[in-house]
């Protein structure tokens, strides 16, 4: 079960991409307790896009992750 929708994740990756504010601001104004898991939309939205179906693609996290 997904926490958080696909527009919450779209509006804070455009949030963070407009420059107007900073993980540590996103993470206060909608209580996120983790940076980590902003910056893990915005590195799967850069590398992927906005598309709802390439968003959710959890394979990216796993090669991103994976020893080399």
């Amino acid at each position: 079960m997904t926490k958080y929708t696909y527009e919450f994740k779209v509006k804070l990756v455009q949030g963070y991409w407009s420059g107007d504010v900073s993980y540590p601001d996103l993470m206060r104004k909608y209580n996120i307790s983790s940076m980590t898991t902003i910056r893990k939309w915005v590195m799967q939205a850069s590398a992927r896009g906005l598309a709802q179906d390439l968003f959710f693609d959890q394979s990216f996290l796993a090669v991103r992750n994976s020893p080399q």
